[in-house]
């Protein structure tokens, strides 16, 4: 039994070095599947923080910021050591997203511009409740 444990864990290690070396080669895609992989080997410990980190990261490279923040969170939770690396990943990653969908927003606005011809109204900005006495000057 130990020794299906440790070839278990080394072959998820091998795995995840194999994700490394996809991602080094501008393989993201591939990096995820090594990845995934690796973590069906090994659900917990070392070996799956590392490989879901690793994941984060070809997420990310992907533009697939969401499942990016996923694994992130779940690294954040399990591998309380690299909590600093993991944290920087995770703003950037929720940075980039958020910046993705504003994107997203703005094309589609400007592609709907297009097909109608009319400009779209932008929307108010939503501002903070001031409270106001009778002649209407904030108390």
């Amino acid at each position: 039994h130990i020794e299906e444990h440790r070839r278990e864990a080394f072959l998820a290690g091998v795995h995840s070095d194999s994700a490394s070396c996809h991602m080094q080669l501008g393989e993201p895609r591939l990096a995820v599947e090594a990845c995934s992989a690796a973590m069906e080997l090994s659900a917990d410990g070392p070996a799956a923080a590392e490989a879901r980190y690793r994941r984060a990261l070809a997420h990310e490279a992907q533009g697939e910021y969401a499942l990016s923040a996923e694994d992130l969170k779940w690294v954040l939770a399990h591998a309380p050591q690299d909590t600093l690396a993991v944290s920087d990943a995770l703003r950037r990653v929720t940075r980039s997203g958020e910046l993705l969908r504003r994107l997203r927003r703005e094309e589609a606005q400007a592609a709907a511009e297009r097909d109608t011809g009319v400009p779209s109204v932008p929307r108010p900005q939503h501002r903070q409740f001031e409270p106001r006495g009778k002649s209407g000057a904030p108390f």
